[in-house]
């Protein structure tokens, strides 16, 4: 049996010589084995191939088991419809006729895999009980994003080839087009909504084409003519549009724009129903106009549009019977205009003067500056935008032709508005705004009912800009263009002599405090010998300005000069700031509290605001010096007594119960009686008696009975004070009762902010939370106020408070789909800004001062730039941050200041293509990137952005001045060449000279020898 285990077979098969090889199975499979023969080895690549998930073995299917496992079954109820307790609940509710509600099976699971179901079935749920609810329209849109990612989530165990055999694998194409279908099917129910409208086009917006976009919001403007905030977002596509964007397109739009416009102005308008508050829009229009025009660099445009609007607004007579034909008249006269010199005599000899004609002096000393070509381009460039702000008087005037402003380049942007003091105002607020004047004191009312807000103005003049994002501007400004200054100072005296009381002195209080702004803006920014010089200037000009404004008016002469006070307060003169308001105080001695409140309350509410100033003044610490507490004690307890202001107040116990009792009976009748006066008039520069007096109140509070106390009082008026139904709508814009409702509130956080940070010195029992606390919750009442904004950016809070408030503003900026998140985005990013300077100015302190530290270096502050960069980052790549030029400016001069040159240059790609309308981002990459001088001059003359020094003007430029070096050396080296000529003339006649005189002496010398 063994012999025969093995044999061999000799004969094959001959069926095998029927196929071209051998059948496989009979063929043996050799493998390359690693390791030593008899040893077990593990095949690595096994291992490392996972096994394929079966069905219902997933890990969600496997997560979904262990939560029913877990779960114990309900046991049913029985009832009349279920006596046996077989149906379940649902069951049961169906047999009784009424709906099912969720289970506690389907509470318990409440993952995310049932979430979003759940919330979609929700959505159309509601959407067909009220489909006219457009912003649940609005919701169900956002909600697509997360339903798709939810997709994605739960397939990502799969390969792709699965997910598009089954329909999983969501595009991002199909994403929109989904978009599109619900915002359709939402327009059907509501066609007038401008919210639903411009959400579709702006979805469109990634896919469609530029000419089909065009088209399309053409159809929607025609389908809805008269409907402005779909011409506001119409005019937002066409500025932010990159791809389709030019100066002469955008100017074109805003011509159709105010040619409808003033159709509808028209009384014979009679096809759609006139717009409530037409004329205001068009104030907005107009001023954002002239902001679009000096933003893409346009100075001359914005300028002349500006004087032409407050013509029309201000012309002497009403006797014009056609206004357009007389302002043309008087264009094309070369008399001075609005904000120039001789404005008010207008002589028909007289002349104008334009600044900025003869401005080559310091352009050669830009060019003789042997830097390099782009720097030495810039310089010149930035020169001229700074310096030819007017426009000429005929294009033979200038040299640059674009200079130049004919009456027909603004005759489509012109309109003749109703003489109403309110819309003049508007007006002139709305022209000195976009001219680079800022809102101050920028609360939110203010800010919402303001015709133009531009940011930059805001946060450049209200905070302590640090270095890391201190940007330079292409554009005149107030802070260091006296010649731009100096006109607009002529406009708002020109035109401060043309309105009407109350506006006068709004106007008056409003440009003080600018100047107030300004100062403090130098004095942070320029030495003190500048700061000084700046200020004694300023200081001139505002005691003419008060002469020139003087007025009968107590109250108005009272505000007045209590606006000049805080210039000095502004420039560290305290003494001469509390000698000011005594002076006023004993001028007008009569107690505030005393006088009847029918017979002149502004009077009243004037001398309360000087009262509480003065107090505030000497609890304020300078350097060493102490807060005075016993004197504003006194002046606080002389003003609740009744009595008359003294410098030297003194006061007894029985006095300061007595005025205990008169703050508290002042306050419950205050809150009792007082009945805010419905006008047309909206202010937020004038004093308000309820404000001024709660200060004087809280201040006393802190003072006697503790800090705790005058919280208290403040924070119950807060509450009972408070009304649910004033929310910030579109409808409550020009409502007078709303702006002063919520201005006055937001004027007593202001003071109490103010409290909570200098009672640190000389309150009994402050606490550093209450800062804290109280700016909480004055924000979330009031997020898009500058105000309080700034208070929080220029704060010396401790870490700890600091972050807590930066966390809640950062999470507004990007939970907020709207301009305040973007808002709120700027002043997360100044506030990371400052506190990085703080945070490294206190490490190289502790590097010095330590002596075994004296090599380190400053590593802490780095965290703070992170995290700006990281939320600028963020906010840029949503709607609205991506059209905000600041954040992208802000984000370009980081990576410059961290040496990245690649990442700028990134940055301004994507910056252009979302802001194309901003020249100053042109101007920052030259800057940070000199190299792309010729491409970015291309694009900016493609775009139609102003541009006002040529590249081969400066070719030109710069090989005469070549040439002229040239000439200089050559006549240098001939003039070297003729005296080296005379010098060795003269070096050869003194060596033949001394020749001579060594061969006489010689022979001299020999005939002596001969002779002896």
């Amino acid at each position: 049996m063994a012999d025969q285990s093995f044999y061999k077979d000799l004969k094959g098969d001959k069926n095998n010589f029927s196929f071209p090889y051998m059948y496989f199975k009979n063929v043996a499979r050799h493998q390359r084995m690693n390791g030593v023969l008899g040893i077990q080895n593990f095949d690595k690549r096994s291992s490392l191939k996972k096994s394929k998930p079966h069905r219902y073995f997933g890990k969600n299917a496997l997560k979904r088991l262990r939560k029913i496992a877990s779960a114990e079954p309900p046991q049913p109820l029985l009832t009349e419809t279920n006596p046996l307790g077989i149906y379940d609940s649902s069951t049961a509710l169906y047999i009784q006729g009424k709906k099912a509600g969720r289970t506690n099976d389907e509470q318990t699971l409440g993952g995310k895999e049932f979430e979003i179901p759940r919330q979609t079935a929700l959505f159309n749920e509601k959407l067909r009980e009220n489909p006219h609810d457009v912003n649940l329209w609005l919701s169900f849109i956002e909600h697509q994003n997360a339903a798709s990612s939810f997709l994605m989530e739960t397939d990502s165990d799969s390969s792709q080839s699965q997910l598009k055999k089954s329909g999983r694998n969501l595009h991002q194409r199909a994403l929109l087009e989904r978009k599109i279908a619900i915002l359709d099917k939402a327009i059907q129910h509501n066609p007038k909504s401008v919210k639903l409208l411009t959400a579709r086009l702006n979805v469109a917006a990634e896919y469609w084409d530029v000419s089909t976009l065009h088209q399309e919001w053409r159809n929607v403007l025609f389908l809805n003519p008269v409907s402005i905030e779909l011409w506001n977002e119409y005019l937002n596509f066409i500025e932010n549009n990159f791809e389709g964007f030019s100066v002469a397109l955008a100017l074109k739009t805003y011509a159709s724009c105010f040619q409808k416009l003033v159709q509808m102005q028209q009384p014979s308008f009679a096809s759609h129903q006139r717009p409530a508050h037409l004329e205001e829009f068009i104030i907005d229009i107009a001023t954002r106009l002239c902001s679009f025009l000096r933003q893409c660099g346009w100075t001359e445009k914005s300028v002349s549009l500006n004087q032409a609007l407050l013509e029309l607004c201000f012309k002497p007579s009403n006797d014009v019977s056609l206004p357009l034909t007389w302002l043309e008249a008087l264009w094309e006269a070369r008399v001075p205009r609005m904000g120039e010199v001789g404005f008010t005599e207008r002589a028909a000899a007289m002349e104008r003067t334009v600044h900025g004609i003869n401005a080559l002096e310091a352009e050669d000393e830009i060019i003789t500056s042997n830097q390099s070509f782009p720097v030495i381009w810039r310089g010149i460039e930035c020169l001229r935008s700074h310096e030819h702000f007017q426009a000429c008087s005929s294009s033979t005037d200038c040299d640059d032709e674009d200079r130049f402003v004919s009456f027909t380049d603004l005759s489509p942007y012109l309109f003749i508005g109703e003489k109403k003091n309110h819309l003049q105002f508007r007006l002139l607020f709305g022209c000195l705004v976009s001219l680079g004047i800022p809102l101050l004191p920028a609360s939110q009312a203010q800010l919402f009912w303001a015709p133009l807000v531009l940011e930059e103005n805001l946060f450049h003049c209200l905070v302590n800009v640090p270095k890391i994002t201190s940007l330079s501007s292409s554009q005149p400004d107030i802070v260091n263009n006296m010649p731009y200054l100096t006109f607009l100072r002529r406009i708002v005296l020109q035109t401060y002599r043309l309105l009407k009381q109350p506006y006068q002195l709004e106007l008056a209080l409003w440009w003080l405090d600018v100047e107030r702004v300004r100062i403090g803006a130098i004095a942070r920014s320029s030495t003190p010998a500048e700061s000084r010089n700046k200020w004694k200037e300023a200081k001139t000009w505002i005691k003419a300005f008060l002469k020139d404004v003087s007025n009968s008016d107590s109250a108005i002469t009272v505000l007045l000069y209590n606006g000049y006070a805080a210039l000095e307060l502004e420039m560290g003169n305290d003494e001469e700031y509390r000698k000011i308001l005594s002076q006023l105080m004993k001028l007008y001695s009569d107690n505030p509290l005393l006088m009847e409140q029918e017979k002149n309350p502004e009077l009243r509410a004037a001398l309360m605001r000087i009262w509480f100033s003065y107090a505030r003044s000497l609890l304020r610490c300078k350097g060493q010096e102490k807060p005075h507490q016993p004197a504003a004690l006194a002046h606080l307890v002389a003003l609740g007594a009744g009595s008359t202001f003294s410098d030297r107040c003194t006061y007894t116990p029985a006095m300061l119960l007595k005025a205990k009792r008169k703050y508290q009976a002042v306050l419950q009748q205050m809150n009792e009686t007082i009945v805010d006066k419905v006008s047309e008039n909206p202010t937020f520069l004038h004093p308000d008696e309820l404000v001024e007096f709660l200060g004087c109140y809280s201040y006393f509070l802190s003072l006697t009975d503790g800090c705790r106390s005058a919280f208290h009082v403040v924070e119950q008026w807060l509450a009972s004070s408070q009304k649910r139904d004033l929310h910030f709508t579109a409808e409550m814009r020009y409502n007078i009762e709303f702006l002063k409702y919520h201005t006055r509130r937001e004027s007593v956080y202001a003071n109490l902010l103010e409290l909570s940070s200098a009672a640190r010195e000389w309150a009994k029992d402050i606490q550093p939370r209450l800062f804290h606390d109280t700016l909480c919750t004055a924000l979330a009442e009031y997020p898009d106020s500058m105000q309080l904004l700034t208070v929080l950016i220029n704060s010396e809070e401790r870490c700890s408070m600091f972050s807590g408030l930066w966390n809640s503003l950062t999470m507004r900026a990007k939970a907020t789909q709207s301009k305040s998140g973007s808002r709120a985005a700027l002043a997360a990013c100044l506030a990371l800004a400052n506190r990085e300077e703080i945070v490294k100015k206190g490490e190289e302190t502790t590097f010095k001062e330590l002596p075994g530290c004296s090599g380190g270096t400053a590593t802490l502050y780095l965290s703070y730039r992170r995290k700006m960069e990281h939320l600028a980052e963020y906010c840029v790549s949503q709607y609205p941050g991506r059209h905000v030029a600041l954040l992208w400016r802000i984000l370009m001069h980081t990576a410059h200041v961290a040496g990245n040159p690649q990442r700028c240059k990134e940055l301004f790609y994507r910056a252009i293509r979302d802001c194309p309308t901003s020249k100053d981002i042109c101007m920052d990459i030259i800057e940070y990137d000199p190299n792309s001088l010729k491409e970015v001059t291309k694009l900016m003359t493609e775009k139609d952005l102003r541009l006002r020094f040529p590249l081969e003007e400066l070719e030109l430029l710069l090989e005469t001045e070549r040439e002229e070096n040239a000439d200089g050396l050559r006549e240098v080296q001939i003039d070297n060449k003729d005296d080296s000529c005379a010098d060795a003339i003269a070096v050869e006649a003194l060596k033949s000279l001394t020749s001579e005189s060594e061969d006489n002496f010689s022979e001299d010398f020999q005939h002596d020898s001969e002779e002896d």
